[in-house]
């Protein structure tokens, strides 16, 4: 995956860009998933806490990134045009419930299994800091897991949950 600030740079040079040239409190990265450890070292050690929102994209959604996460002052997180399997969605999830400062999730071009989207409704349905979900209808997500996303996730009265499921056929159509 290239880079998206930097043409043929990695995410470290599109995060020192930001870094030196931005004013915003938002980054957006791709992150090869022989990068992840060290962009969740980044996340943990170097990451300016005026960071808002980070929108990511990554191959290898693993342990470390998810420990990162979870202990990342980030008030929005996006992500984006990642497969994400079972143990995706149980990172997910763990992330949802355990970082007190994420106040909103969305998902948008990722491929989510129905395992990894019912852990991740379970994450949502018990987050007690999260305020806003956007399920995107880009998403490519069987019909099961659109339902127990948005019903789910709607079980948590504090959180505005927004999505629309593409091509939902009349009897399985959510609001």
């Amino acid at each position: 995956m290239p880079s998206l600030l930097v043409r043929g740079g990695t995410w470290r040079a599109d995060a020192e860009w930001w870094l030196r040239t931005s004013v915003q409190k938002e980054l957006r990265l791709q992150v090869h998933s022989d990068e992840v450890s060290d962009m969740a070292n980044w996340l943990e050690s170097e990451c300016p806490k005026s960071l808002q929102s980070l929108e990511l994209s990554t191959s290898d959604f693993n342990a470390s990134l998810a420990i990162a996460l979870e202990a990342s002052r980030i008030r929005r997180l996006r992500i984006f045009q990642t497969e994400l399997p079972e143990d995706a969605g149980v990172l997910l999830a763990s992330i949802l419930v355990n970082n007190q400062y994420l106040r909103e999730f969305e998902l948008a071009q990722n491929s989510i299994d129905d395992v990894a989207a019912e852990y991740i409704a379970e994450g949502i349905a018990r987050s007690d800091s999260l305020r806003k979900f956007v399920l995107a209808a880009t998403n490519d997500v069987s019909s099961h897991g659109w339902l127990v996303m948005k019903q789910v996730s709607a079980a948590n009265a504090r959180i505005e949950v927004r999505g629309v499921m593409p091509t939902a056929p009349a009897s399985t159509a959510v609001n």
